[in-house]
């Protein structure tokens, strides 16, 4: 088929194809596009909403010429999760909890890009560039674990303080244990101006 003595659409053995810059076009307005431009494919939506409908999922890969192999971006699973991956291996998920980031896997926010947790953003952990803070602004701040809590520095190789559960709250001065609790009262382990 011809429009202005240029060809449109033929078939093949393969099917029905359509040339290069040549759009499938649906709508009474010709509101969805779907062609190609000899380097990329575009589903072109103009109007409203555009809708990706499966009975079971929606999957996005790419693929590689001839579509031999794909690797797979993203999947959307009916009463399921969403899955995101990199380089074909999943990174995040949604579940009936919330959210999942991957075994082995880590989330980063860029500086000034705060985790905020609670209704009202009560809680909030970010870096500024610079410095590193914790925001609580509703209620108290509870630190909570089952064992030993350790104030440590970044180097591995210097303690601030010690607070072990039932036992004694250590204080260090340069890595050097100056000043405990104990069952009577407190312990100074250096000489120590007061």
């Amino acid at each position: 088929l011809y429009y202005d003595n240029s060809l449109k659409l033929a078939t093949d053995a393969s099917g029905i194809k359509l040339n290069d810059d040549v759009r499938a076009r649906f709508g009474t307005d010709n509101d969805l596009a779907l062609f190609h431009n000899n380097t990329h494919g575009y589903l072109t939506n103009y109007k409203n909403n555009l809708y990706l409908q499966a009975p079971n999922y929606v999957q996005i890969a790419s693929t590689t010429t001839g579509g031999s192999s794909q690797e797979i971006s993203a999947t959307f699973l009916r009463n399921g999760a969403c899955e995101l991956n990199y380089d074909n291996s999943k990174k995040f998920e949604t579940i009936a909890a919330g959210v999942r980031v991957g075994t082995g896997n880590n989330l980063y926010l860029y500086d000034n890009g705060s985790l905020n947790i609670g209704n009202s953003n009560d809680l909030s952990l970010y870096h500024d560039g610079s410095n590193s803070y914790i925001n609580n602004s509703t209620g108290d701040l509870w630190l909570r674990t089952p064992g030993p809590m350790y104030f440590y520095n970044n180097w591995d190789n210097e303690y601030y303080a010690k607070f072990k559960p039932n036992d004694s709250l250590d204080f260090y001065y340069d890595n050097s244990h100056k000043f405990s609790t104990a069952s009577t009262g407190i312990t100074i382990t250096a000489h120590h101006d007061i």
